[in-house]
């Protein structure tokens, strides 16, 4: 709890303290830099247990209108495009259009963990496990684009 005083003027601190509570697994690793570390159980709705992930959130300059960058450090995701690792080796959590759209108005570290960090995670153990995405996979690129503006 000591690191969370030097960001206690951070917009983020009570989001910040609010995922604490709820992922125990993640500490603050830099208070400078708003980064989180931390090890995240993986369930499914019955409450059994799937998996470990260690992660690694770094917030972007511009949090809360942009998604924090989640990377998977433990090894377990391969590091490649057709696991939806970006480059960077940040996850893809959702094509970057929904991001901007569900992020406009802000979006809280605790709405991104349930609805996108923690979903990515599961959704790979479920790969991993049965060879396939839950609900298929995402497109890559422009064709996953495509794909968004047709759902919506």
């Amino acid at each position: 709890m000591e690191k969370l005083k030097a960001i206690e003027n951070h917009p983020t601190q009570k989001d910040i303290s609010l995922v604490l509570q709820k992922y125990q697994g993640l500490k603050v690793a830099d208070d400078e830099e708003f980064v989180l570390e931390g090890k995240i159980d993986i369930e499914d709705s019955n409450g059994d247990f799937w998996g470990k992930y260690q992660v690694k959130i770094v917030f972007p300059k511009n949090f809360p209108f942009e998604f924090p960058k989640m990377f998977e450090t433990g090894g377990k995701i391969p590091k490649e495009g057709d696991w939806h690792i970006y480059p960077d080796g940040s996850c893809c959590t959702t094509v970057r259009l929904n991001e901007l759209l569900v992020a406009r108005k802000g979006i809280t570290l605790l709405r991104f963990l349930d609805e996108f960090g923690i979903p990515f995670l599961a959704n790979h153990k479920h790969k991993e496990l049965k060879r396939e995405y839950v609900n298929g996979e995402d497109s890559q690129g422009l064709k996953g684009y495509w794909e968004f503006f047709q759902e919506k």
